[in-house]
């Protein structure tokens, strides 16, 4: 899924498979926003841009807010997301940095794409991926800073 934020001047391209929850909603926040919505495309890019962490929380922050005007999510309902993230959003920076460095996978192989994965979580599949290393996916999305 490719992404383009000209202001904060990011763009890339999300790979194919890459595990999100659409939202990562912290737990204390999830009474004020739901967990998809028109806001999801961003979300998704969100999540990509908390796991590899090619640019700072703070810009990653920022490509939602630019993605989510540019899907008109209401002001309301985006301020209160993106305010959220910057009040919230560290531990789960933090986490998915840690997950990172330690090889923990983040992109379900080709061959699991398609076939229903129904009466599977993340945490198992991830678990299985662990177990098999020669299975996981590489990274195959891409982000571009500035120009």
């Amino acid at each position: 899924m490719g992404f383009s934020a000209p202001r904060t001047r990011v763009k890339g391209e999300v790979p194919r498979g890459f595990v999100t929850d659409f939202a990562s909603v912290p737990p204390r926040a999830q009474s004020i926003v739901q967990k998809d919505g028109r806001f999801t495309p961003a979300a998704v890019v969100h999540d990509y841009l908390y796991w590899e962490q090619p640019v700072d929380r703070l810009t990653a922050d920022n490509v939602m807010f630019e993605l989510m005007e540019a899907r008109r999510v209401p002001p309301r309902d985006r301020d209160t997301i993106y305010n959220i993230l910057r009040l919230l959003g560290r531990q789960a920076w933090e986490q998915n940095k840690k997950d990172r460095l330690a090889g923990k996978p983040r992109i379900l192989p080709e061959k699991w794409m398609n076939f229903p994965l129904d009466g599977y979580d993340w945490e198992e599949l991830e678990r299985y991926l662990i177990e098999n290393p020669n299975l996981a996916q590489r990274p195959g999305g891409s982000v571009e800073i500035g120009g």
